[in-house]
């Protein structure tokens, strides 16, 4: 039984699978062992303890999970990534909804988070804020079996679900309480696997948050049924939101290398911002763009929010290039001179760290949605 135990560590190292799932396989097989040991051959006993291993590793690869998210490609990045069990703290329920994270992943910038969304009734479906069941395919969501180029509202209507709804899993990006800024956005950076029972798993990106907790909002809307296919419902009265807190174990930076570093070329003179350096970042996970600034005396973090990026295209003929995965996050830290400074940073594509750029940015998202720009920044590379 220690040799079919190790068999099956083998089998399903690589896929979603956990210790309580490898003990009820063997508890299965111990039940029928002495059973199978008096009637039936051995060659028949090995046939049939090479299906179980099988069956498992087809159950194991089905659960679709964070990492299988990030790490799309076939290769494994060097460093492994462990992933971890979010524990719940305190939540606000919907009647109609149950959510819980179940899965997380961190490099020690961004934290990769699954959630999973399970319906309380009958025949109901529901798809992620990011999604039009009218124009997104079944297949963008997992549904293999459907027919290529079949929309998640003709396979629902095909697999008998009669009501839909949209969820839209958020942090509160604007609210002065929350400086520090998780960014988690289902709109935004995120994906979605169909569970059986019209549940569905929700993939989420936003930053770590140095010893949490981190709390989520989420915004559930019906869809209504229309001549022109599935529309979200106008009433407020029929928009629920709900919240849930939650905690991760926290971790430290894994094998983050820095690619290049640039600082400004000149001050910016007026600006509440002061743009101390620019990072090119690469974890096992992701690549970042790091913008590290000051703020003058008097302003706030909460209510300034700036956002940047490099200036696009003239980015040095094409260094960078937006990623498939898009989040963002923010982090604090001391200077030598014991100033706080403040850490931006979003994914993005490198395709050579260029010796120049411009850098853009806006800020006063925190206050209202008119933003102001910020005057542009010529940065410099440093570490040649």
């Amino acid at each position: 039984m220690n040799e079919l135990k190790k068999a099956l560590d083998r089998r399903l190292s690589m896929t979603q699978w956990t210790a309580g799932d490898t003990s009820s396989v063997l508890s299965a097989i111990r039940k029928k062992e002495p059973e199978m040991k008096k009637h039936l051959p051995a060659a028949l006993i090995a046939a049939m303890v090479f299906l179980i291993l099988t069956a498992a590793t087809v159950l194991a690869e089905s659960r679709w999970g964070v990492l299988d998210w990030l790490l799309s490609s076939p290769s494994q990045p060097e460093t492994p990534i462990e992933t971890v069990s979010p524990t719940v703290l305190a939540e606000k329920g919907l009647e109609k909804v149950s959510v819980r994270p179940v899965e997380a992943a961190s490099d020690g910038f961004g934290l990769y988070l699954s959630v999973e969304c399970r319906p309380q009734e009958e025949n109901a479906l529901l798809l992620n804020a990011s999604l039009d069941p009218n124009s997104n395919f079944a297949q963008e969501i997992g549904i293999h079996s459907a027919p290529a180029g079949q929309t998640i509202a003709a396979w629902a209507k095909e697999q008998g679900f009669t009501s839909l709804y949209s969820i839209h899993i958020f942090s509160d990006f604007y609210s002065a309480s929350t400086s520090r800024l998780e960014t988690f956005d289902s709109r935004v950076s995120a994906a979605m696997r169909f569970q059986d029972g019209g549940s569905s798993l929700v993939m989420l990106a936003g930053s770590r948050l140095e010893g949490g907790p981190y709390e989520l909002s989420y915004t559930l809307i019906p869809y209504v049924a229309g001549d022109t296919g599935w529309v979200l419902s106008g009433s407020s009265s029929t928009h629920e939101t709900g919240t849930i807190r939650f905690s991760v174990p926290d971790a430290p930076a894994q094998n983050v290398q820095t690619l290049a570093s640039y600082r400004p070329a000149d001050g910016v003179d007026g600006s509440p911002i002061q743009i101390q350096r620019v990072d090119l970042l690469q974890s096992p996970l992701a690549s970042y763009f790091a913008v590290t600034y000051t703020l003058q005396d008097g302003a706030a973090q909460a209510a300034l929010s700036p956002i940047f990026s490099p200036a696009m295209p003239t980015d040095g003929a094409g260094a960078f290039s937006w990623p498939d995965l898009y989040m963002q996050g923010r982090s604090e830290s001391l200077l030598p001179d014991g100033a706080l400074a403040y850490t931006y940073f979003c994914t993005r594509n490198f395709h050579y760290p260029p010796n120049e750029f411009e850098l853009d940015g806006a800020y006063g998202f925190g206050v209202s949605q008119e933003a102001s720009l910020l005057s542009p920044v010529w940065m410099i590379r440093q570490d040649q």
